[in-house]
């Protein structure tokens, strides 16, 4: 749980100060992103090197069925729910947009705008976001 919150959080930040900075034109931002970006890189290469050199690695080897059962279904399902449930709302405060706002590029953000409008209602937007992060939470705890 804290690996996936870890890498969520801090490429929500990164990718929201790197737009922030290039709407702004601002070079420190841009820095402060690039410094973000390589604090995430580094936690990701160490958490590779710790589960290499970890003894929980062997039984994947020995057993790689028993990792690609449920359990696997269930971390990426609680991944998807929590990065759906958090990253939207870190990404547009550290942009410097209302966090209840959709973007427009994505195929996601496209199906939300064609559903919510461009501002979806704060009951809606806020309550759905909480039942991601529930589920999402719920999932990777179980494990």
């Amino acid at each position: 749980l804290t690996i996936i919150l870890f890498l969520t959080i801090m490429e929500a930040i990164h990718e929201g100060l790197a737009l922030r900075g290039k709407n702004e034109g601002s070079a420190r931002l841009g820095t402060i992103a690039g410094l973000v970006e390589m604090v995430k890189l580094t936690g990701m290469v160490t958490i590779i090197l710790f589960l290499i050199y970890s003894d929980h690695y062997d039984d994947y080897l020995a057993s790689p069925w028993h990792f690609w059962r449920w359990l696997v279904l269930q971390l990426v399902v609680g991944w998807l729910a929590l990065r759906y449930g958090l990253f939207d709302w870190i990404h547009n405060i550290c942009a410097g947009l209302d966090w209840k706002y959709i973007g427009k590029t994505k195929l996601y953000d496209k199906f939300l705008r064609k559903l919510m409008g461009k501002q979806p209602p704060f009951p809606f937007h806020f309550w759905t976001r909480i039942v991601l992060l529930g589920i999402g939470l719920g999932l990777i705890l179980k494990l």
